[in-house]
C-alpha cells in the first residue's frame, strides 16, 4: 500500500486497498491495516502526510494543518539562511508565514489544476472595440483554464524530431518549457510582490539573491516529506 491508497480509505465505496481480488491476494489489507499504516505515517511524518491529503483536497483542515506544520519547519530551517536571519524577529516571522502559504500553493499545482482565465479574468466573456460581448475563446466560457504546460499539454515530454528521424521511430525528450513537470508553477514574482507589500520592501534583484532559495527549499521540503510519508506507509504495510 502507498500514500495514494489512503485516499481510497477516506473515500470508500467498499474499502478495497489492493488491486487484487480479496480471495487471491496474499497480502490483502483490511481496514485495521489501513488505519494502522495511516496512523503511523501521520505520527512519524506528520508534515508529509497532511501536505499530501491537503493537496488531494481531502479537507480544508488538512491544508491549514500542512501550512502550520511547514511554518514550524521553516522556523527551524531559517538558521541556515543568512539573509533570513538578518531580519528582525517580526519581519522574519511574517516572511516565514508568507513563504509557507505560497510554497504549499505551489506544491499543490498540477497539470489538472484550474486557474482563472487571464483573457477574460474569469468573467467568461470578452468585449470587442465596440463594446459587444463575446464568449471567451481561450476558456470557451468556463472562466478557468487548465494549468497544464502549453507546449507538452501536461505530458512532460515532447517529440524529438531530429532523434525520431535518425531512429526512424518516435523519440521523446523532456519538455524544456516546463522542465518535465507537465504544468506551470505558481509565479514566483507574485510571492515577492506579496512580501514587498505585506512584510518589507524587496526588489526583484534582492529577492532572487537573498530570499528565493529559502522559498524554493520550502517547496522541496514538502515533496521530500511527502516521499517520506509514502515510504513510511509502504514500510508499515510490508510488516517491517
Amino acid at each position: 500500500m502507498n500514500l495514494e491508497s489512503i485516499l481510497k480509505f477516506h473515500f470508500p465505496k467498499s474499502p478495497r486497498l489492493s488491486d487484487e481480488s480479496r480471495g487471491t491476494s496474499p497480502d490483502a489489507l483490511n481496514t485495521t491495516d489501513a488505519l494502522t499504516a495511516a496512523g503511523m505515517a501521520q505520527s512519524r511524518v506528520e508534515l508529509g502526510y497532511s501536505a499530501f491529503l491537503g493537496k488531494m483536497e481531502l479537507s480544508q483542515a488538512e491544508k491549514h494543518k500542512a501550512v502550520v506544520l511547514l511554518t514550524e519547519r521553516l522556523r527551524a530551517m531559517a538558521k541556515d539562511y543568512e539573509y533570513v536571519m538578518e531580519l528582525d524577529e517580526d519581519k522574519r516571522n511574517d516572511l516565514i508565514i508568507l513563504v509557507a502559504v505560497f510554497a504549499f500553493r505551489d506544491y499543490c499545482q498540477s497539470a489538472a489544476t484550474e486557474k482563472t482565465c487571464m483573457d477574460c479574468g474569469g468573467y467568461k466573456f470578452t468585449f470587442d472595440d465596440y463594446g459587444e460581448k463575446h464568449l471567451c475563446k481561450k476558456c470557451k466560457g468556463h472562466g478557468k483554464v487548465r494549468n497544464h504546460c502549453k507546449r507538452c499539454k501536461g505530458r512532460g515530454e515532447i517529440p524529438d524530431k531530429a532523434a525520431s528521424e535518425a531512429a526512424e521511430m518516435p523519440v521523446f525528450k523532456t519538455c524544456q518549457h516546463c522542465g518535465g513537470r507537465g504544468y506551470s508553477r505558481f509565479p514566483v514574482d507574485l510571492v515577492r510582490r506579496a512580501v514587498n507589500q505585506l512584510v518589507f520592501p524587496v526588489s526583484r534583484t534582492t529577492w532572487w539573491k537573498k530570499y528565493r532559495a529559502f522559498y524554493e527549499d520550502a517547496i522541496t521540503e514538502l515533496f521530500k516529506e511527502e516521499a517520506r510519508a509514502d515510504n513510511e506507509i509502504k514500510r508499515v504495510t510490508r510488516g517491517e
